[in-house]
This record gives structure tokens, C-alpha cells and sequence, in this order.
């Protein structure tokens, strides 16, 4: 069974037009808890995957902000240092774990004009 949250974090950030290839955009935190042992039973493993997936686009961007645009995401678990693709699932033992999330634009030809901009990462839990 999968749980799917979707973190409608509106990561807004205002973009100034300069000439970068690549914008980053704050870091989103949360805690994902597990679904007690019932879940755990189910999937007869007492441990579940969380991944955090990108975006295909931006949910809302200024006119010609979404285009050529590729996006990438990481997230670091209970304050570790290390970056675990977003597209990849982590094993994690049942219980509350803080989770950072970190979601990359990176825009191929030109520059992202100036104004808001929002992505929303899907968080899974399965």
C-alpha cells in the first residue's frame, strides 16, 4: 500500500534576472511518521521507503519561467549529512524522522525572469 503525502510547500522564491544557469531554492523541512505497527505488519518488515520526488515543472512561475527547465531533488534524513536522490527510496525503521528536503531548478537556455516561483515535491511513503 502506498501513502503518498504531497507536500503542497509552496517553495516560493523571487528569482532576480541575472545570468545564472542554475537557481536553488530554500530548503523545506518535515517530519514523516509511520502508520504504527498495523502498517508495519502489512509489509511485514518493521521499517518502510520514504523517496522525494521532483517536479516535472513548476506548479506556477512567471511567463517563459518554466521553460527549459529540469529539476532534481535530495533529502537528508534524522540530520544526516548525506544527500540521497530524491527519485531513490530509503529504507528507515518505523517511528518519526526529520526530513529536509532540498529541490534544484536548473534552467538550460537562458535566464528564469524575475518572480515567484513554486515547485512541490512529492513525498512517498511505501
Amino acid at each position: 500500500m502506498k501513502h503518498a503525502l504531497n507536500l503542497a510547500t509552496a517553495l516560493a522564491v523571487g528569482l532576480m534576472p541575472i545570468a545564472a544557469g542554475a537557481q536553488s531554492m530554500s530548503p523545506m523541512r518535515g517530519e514523516v511518521t509511520s502508520f504504527t505497527d498495523a502498517f508495519a505488519v502489512r509489509v511485514l518488515l518493521d521499517c518502510y521507503s520514504v523517496s522525494a520526488s521532483a517536479p516535472a515543472a513548476f506548479s506556477s512561475a512567471p511567463s517563459g519561467g518554466g521553460t527549459n527547465v529540469t529539476f532534481v531533488s535530495v533529502f537528508r534524513l534524522d540530520g544526516s549529512g548525506v544527500d540521497n536522490n530524491g527519485d531513490v527510496p530509503q529504507r528507515v525503521v518505523n517511528g518519526t524522522h526529520a526530513m529536509q528536503v532540498d529541490l534544484t531548478a536548473t534552467k538550460s537556455s537562458g535566464i528564469f525572469p524575475a518572480g515567484s516561483y513554486q515547485g512541490i515535491v512529492t513525498v512517498l511513503c511505501e
